[in-house]
């Protein structure tokens, strides 16, 4: 049996993710890409293929517990002598919460324990030489630099990152799985139960369902769709190969992503909605169910549930191309202009 080599990890926002891979480049590293910064919860672990979906349901039973939480960057540090890292410090009023999902992950058996005492932090060099880590410290610690981007935000997600190799792109880390903190939606009780997922990240088993047929609000091609929405060439890195979108930072654009799943069938999606957040409001690209699962309304309840994420997100607008399946979009209060169907939502 093969193994996966994961880790559990909250993903900050665009402006620290960025900070920290222009301090990346500034400092000699040649590959930020290979992994995107983050707060590593549980470190790696070498799973069996076949226990991957312990893992995931261990990670969505967790953050159904668990409630959205703040936290901050506190500038930069280092771990030295013992390791000459250099990371941003993290902290916050929500490190009891942090420090709590983390022991719950890695109080089952499941994933890797730790011993050591729990430092969040992001890395920004794992390993520097003595006087290069000082003169660092000394020049971009400084009040002057705001390398975090205000530095204080809300965690409302918990990630699954893979490690996967190449030719091209040599040893690197992807998000596979990200799991909302907090109650999750249910829509159906009493007929077609579902459980309905909100995020930003374009996982395995919603690629499974895009390549299983489109009803055609604009046709996405399956494996082109990165987590910001943008469409790749081959030469950037086809999701589609370990089905996970890539974290890049759109100030104008982000991805809407909304799964349906049948009670207690953890990344078991049978339909998904996805669309962008635009600063003009809201496009709806894809909407997808799986041909067994059509004609039980799963197609009107996900685009109804995307339709009140992105309005609480503050679109005012909602709009599609016109298709032959757009009788689902009628139905939920789009209505034709030209080319496009439209809903007002504010």
């Amino acid at each position: 049996m093969g193994r996966r080599r994961i880790l559990v990890a909250i993903i900050p926002p665009a402006a620290v993710v960025e900070g920290s891979r222009v301090l990346r480049q500034m400092l000699g590293d040649t590959r930020p890409e290979r992994i995107v910064p983050h707060i590593t919860v549980v470190p790696p672990s070498n799973i069996d293929v076949g226990n991957f979906a312990a893992v995931r349901r261990l990670l969505r039973s967790v953050v159904l517990g668990a409630s959205p939480f703040d936290l901050q960057v506190e500038g930069l540090a280092s771990f030295a002598p013992s390791t000459p890292t250099l990371h941003f410090r993290v902290g916050g009023p929500g490190m009891a919460q942090l420090t709590r999902v983390r022991d719950q992950l890695m109080g089952q058996g499941v994933l890797r324990s730790d011993p050591r005492p729990y430092s969040p932090h992001i890395t920004v060099r794992a390993r520097m030489a003595e006087s290069a880590l000082a003169q660092a410290l000394a020049l971009f610690d400084s009040p002057g630099l705001d390398w975090a981007g205000g530095s204080t935000w809300t965690v409302n997600s918990i990630h699954l990152l893979e490690q996967f190799a190449s030719e091209e792109r040599g040893t690197y880390w992807e998000p596979i799985v990200s799991e909302a903190l907090g109650p999750q939606t249910v829509v159906g009780r009493g007929g077609v139960e579902l459980v309905l997922r909100t995020g930003s990240l374009i996982e395995a088993d919603h690629m499974a369902v895009l390549r299983a047929g489109v009803i055609r609000p604009g046709v996405v091609q399956p494996g082109a769709i990165r987590q910001d929405g943008h469409r790749d060439s081959p030469s950037q890195g086809d999701s589609s190969a370990h089905g996970g979108g890539s974290v890049r930072s759109d100030s104008d654009r982000r991805s809407v992503v909304v799964s349906a799943e049948p009670p207690r069938k953890v990344g078991q999606s049978v339909g998904v909605a996805i669309g962008q957040m635009t600063t003009a409001g809201a496009e709806l690209q894809s909407l997808v169910v799986r041909e067994e699962s059509r004609g039980l309304g799963i197609g009107r309840q996900l685009l109804k549930e995307w339709c009140h994420v992105v309005a609480a997100s503050g679109a005012p607008l909602a709009w599609a191309r016109d298709c032959d399946g757009a009788g689902v979009l009628a139905a939920v209060g789009f209505v034709p202009i030209g080319h496009l169907w439209v809903r007002e939502l504010l």
